[in-house]
């Protein structure tokens, strides 16, 4: 059983729990759910065990930790706030 976070996908939940990004259509899929569903922190979801290379039980362990769990759906973090695509010239791009 996986507690969700706060502002967790199906690809952090696979990256924690099974090391593997891949796993996260497999996750979605078992709860009938869509991959960019948005999840409800506190949630428990019951998920299957997945057979995981050594590599996949290296990267789970290191993000299953308290302190490494992802949680990457915030949208004003995924968007650039600065730099050329945001930049006119003469504005705040000045040419000399």
């Amino acid at each position: 059983m996986i507690k969700v976070l706060y502002n967790q996908t199906f690809l952090d939940l696979a990256m924690q729990e099974a090391g593997n990004a891949a796993y996260s259509l497999q996750m979605a899929a078992a709860l009938g759910k869509s991959i960019t569903q948005d999840l409800t922190s506190g949630d428990i979801l019951e998920l299957k065990n997945f057979e995981l290379t050594g590599k996949e039980r290296s990267i789970a362990y290191v993000l299953g930790k308290k302190e490494n769990k992802p949680a990457s759906n915030d949208a004003e973090i995924a968007q650039a706030q600065g730099g050329i695509g945001f930049m006119e010239i003469e504005n705040d791009f000045i040419v000399t």
